[in-house]
């Protein structure tokens, strides 16, 4: 019961039977979520760890296979964590700069189903009824059919739901993870970062003006230089604000 499943455990080798593997007091699920090595006590409690600075918690980057001491492990140009958001492979210089690789076409890239340990060739893990891409914009698990279409969850009620959190190594029970005192979904549309107080009250970019900051364009999988990343005659941001798909031009 410490929020890994066994699975997941075998892959960054804690003991799927110690929900506290290296001892330190924080249980392994919690310590993969803040970023936090789950065979190190001594960074129990300490919040994200980003070595490389390049975008992904250390803990996330030893679960992708990715080297945390180096922003870019396939040496393509494109750091470690840009890769991830864009739905390319960080272990493949090839793809370096193409942007969103969705096998199964359900409206989440591969490398953050890879993330989420969804199936990147099933577009309804879960089997529930609704695709992954539609559950984790919704806020629900992807892995649990029994929540299929039930809206919304941000047990935080920051205004991120759970399963966008997870994706950005924020703290779902927490509504203001770095405490800057700006909440994380505050955060996330302006622009500026959820985990580093410094920035908070500050605005982030939106590079293509649609009202969508570039962070939660990358979040969202949509073109930061495309105004209307679905073709559809609705700016991405227009689309949000509506509750509609800026991935479906038939949604608007």
């Amino acid at each position: 019961g410490d929020g890994l499943p066994d699975a997941e455990e075998a892959l960054y080798g804690t003991d799927p039977f110690n929900p506290d593997t290296d001892g330190g007091g924080v249980l392994d699920g919690d310590e993969i979520f803040n970023g936090t090595n789950p065979l190190d006590p001594a960074d129990d409690g300490i919040g994200w760890i980003d070595s490389d600075g390049d975008g992904l918690s250390d803990s996330e980057e030893i679960y992708l296979g990715l080297d945390p001491f180096n922003p870019d492990t396939d040496g393509g140009g494109v750091p470690d964590g840009d890769e991830v958001w864009s739905g390319t492979n960080p272990l493949d210089p090839a793809d370096d700069g193409i942007i969103w690789v969705d096998s199964d076409g359900d409206g989440l890239p591969d490398a953050q189903e890879i993330l989420l340990g969804t199936d990147v060739f099933n577009p309804d893990t879960d089997g529930g009824g609704v695709l992954d891409g539609d559950e984790v914009w919704s806020g629900t698990n992807p892995h649990d059919p029994a929540d299929d279409g039930i809206g919304w969850v941000d047990s935080d009620g920051d205004g991120l739901p759970d399963a966008q959190e997870i994706l950005l190594g924020t703290d779902v029970f927490n509504p203001d993870t770095d405490g800057g005192g700006v909440l994380d979904g505050d955060e996330v549309w302006s622009g500026t970062s959820p985990l580093d107080p410094a920035d908070d009250g500050l605005t982030g970019p939106d590079t293509d003006g649609d009202g969508l900051s570039d962070l939660m364009e990358s979040l969202l999988g949509t073109d930061v230089f495309n105004p209307d990343t679905d073709g559809g005659g609705i700016p991405d941001g227009l689309e949000i604000f509506n509750g509609t798909n800026p991935h479906d031009p038939t949604d608007g």
